[in-house]
């Protein structure tokens, strides 16, 4: 297989050939068992790089050659040589290492990698499967085969020579480009910038629409779109580009979160109405290509907050609502959120009881992992909720004949609240943070949710 490697200005860093396995025609319980190896959280990634500029902490990138290639296979498997290697009439290959292609290498590759990281003294994370912890100052984590090492100018250089002990990884030092994200460091006003401006080029170029006229907002206010019974348009093409989106959405823009989790609900039957939406959605990231989030080190006694809301009933095919938050930290969002609930509610009260359960989810994690590292935190985390009889039933949660249908796990929330994890508190709805994954919203006020998530225009250097 023959593959190029991009970098960050969008040029060919070097070319590769590897010999790859049919892994399509492995057996499971035969030729392998497992197959799901973890990958690092973004919210961890975002809440680490804010830590980072708070103690000006050096960020270096390794990356590991042939990375699979240094697995055992625990598995006993056989393939043919590839055209043009003599062999023998009659034999096959006995692998014994992994090889590419094969359904179960990322899991052997994790094992191994795993293994190796602790040898070295550091930690493994119990919140975050992809970070290692050797103390408050420095940390690696992990995706795949690709290493982000955090530490203080001092030490660095000897964590990256343990940690390519037993591997041959390229030293890349200094992290610039980093899971198609560009990060810019300035130690002197104690900033990190991520952007993902390469990546949605890319998905620009690739659909054409480079050139297409920008827009203010991703999708204009009051729209309504039907659900249709047959696709008017291609299928495949409005799919295609919904799901390019996706990454953009979980990496550095929670600004189109709402519209691309509205249009999701379309792609069995999309119509034009619908994929002249989704081209809305790239008008508008080519007109904002200048968009960035900044983590201010400075900020970080500023403390860990959360903005978090729903929508009663927002779809009228399915009459469930959806669960938002947002929580910030050192001046920029680290981790986002819109999840549909599972049950219909009966009650405005009970959506955002709901929606704060799963806002508390997310506050909960963030708060071992914070502590798991070392970053500094006081609790409680303090939850923004614009509904003051949510606010109510938490402080006193009597199961009268308005609540009595709420399911158990959801008063899990009180108890984090009795024990000073969570505290919430009201904001008015126009300062809800949160209105921007729910709802189309005005052009001033959308960008004035924007800076609060931290997105904010940056001249590239």
């Amino acid at each position: 297989m023959f593959s190029e490697k991009i970098g960050l200005d969008g040029e060919v860093v070097k070319k590769k050939v590897r010999l790859v396995a049919k892994g399509y025609t492995e057996i499971w319980g035969e030729d392998y068992w497992n197959t799901y190896s973890p990958t690092l959280g973004c919210d961890s990634l975002l809440s680490l790089l804010a830590y980072a500029a708070a103690q000006d902490l050096k960020i270096h990138q390794m990356d590991a050659i042939a990375a699979y290639l240094n697995s055992d296979l625990t598995e006993e498997i056989y393939i043919s040589p590839p055209k043009g290697i003599p062999i023998c009439s009659g034999k096959v290959w006995q692998l014994k290492k992994a090889l590419y292609g094969l359904k179960q290498v990322g899991l052997e590759w994790y094992h191994t990698l795993q293994s190796h990281i602790k040898s070295v003294r550091y930690v493994q994370s119990g919140y975050d499967p992809c970070l290692y912890v050797r103390d408050s100052d420095h940390f690696t984590v992990v995706y795949v085969d690709d290493l982000l090492v955090f530490g203080t100018k001092q030490r660095i250089a000897k964590e990256k020579k343990e940690l390519a002990r037993n591997f041959e990884m390229h030293d890349l030092g200094k992290a610039r480009w980093f899971l198609a994200m560009e990060i810019t460091c300035d130690r002197v006003a104690r900033t990190i910038t991520i952007g993902q401006q390469q990546y949605i080029w890319k998905i620009l170029e690739r659909f054409g629409l480079e050139n297409s006229w920008s827009v203010s907002t991703p999708m204009a206010i009051n729209i309504k779109l039907p659900k249709l019974e047959t696709p008017e348009v291609d299928q495949h093409l409005y799919q295609l580009m919904l799901s390019s989106l996706m990454y953009a959405v979980i990496g550095t823009q929670p600004d189109i979160m709402f519209t691309m989790h509205y249009l999701s609900q379309f792609l069995v039957a999309p119509g034009l109405e619908h994929i002249a939406a989704l081209k809305c959605i790239y008008q508008y990231l080519n007109g904002t290509r200048d968009l960035r989030m900044t983590f201010h080190g400075n900020q970080i006694r500023d403390n860990i907050i959360g903005f978090m809301d729903s929508d009663w009933a927002g779809n009228a095919n399915s009459w469930r609502s959806v669960s938002r938050y947002a929580f910030i930290f050192c001046g920029t969002a680290v981790a986002w959120s819109a999840k549909k609930q599972p049950t219909i509610a009966l009650l405005s009260t009970e959506v955002e009881y709901m929606a704060l359960t799963h806002a508390s989810k997310e506050s909960t994690f963030l708060e071992h992992l914070y502590k798991n590292v070392g970053i500094p935190i006081s609790p409680p985390i303090f939850l923004l909720v614009d509904n003051q009889s949510t606010i109510a039933l938490t402080e006193n949660p009597i199961f009268h004949a308005r609540s009595k249908h709420i399911e158990v796990q959801h008063h899990w929330v009180c108890e984090k609240i009795e024990g000073g994890s969570i505290e919430l508190e009201y904001v008015p709805m126009v300062d809800q943070v949160a209105n921007i994954f729910m709802k189309p919203l005005m052009a001033e006020k959308f960008r004035r949710f924007c800076g609060a998530l931290g997105l904010v225009p940056v001249k590239p250097h």
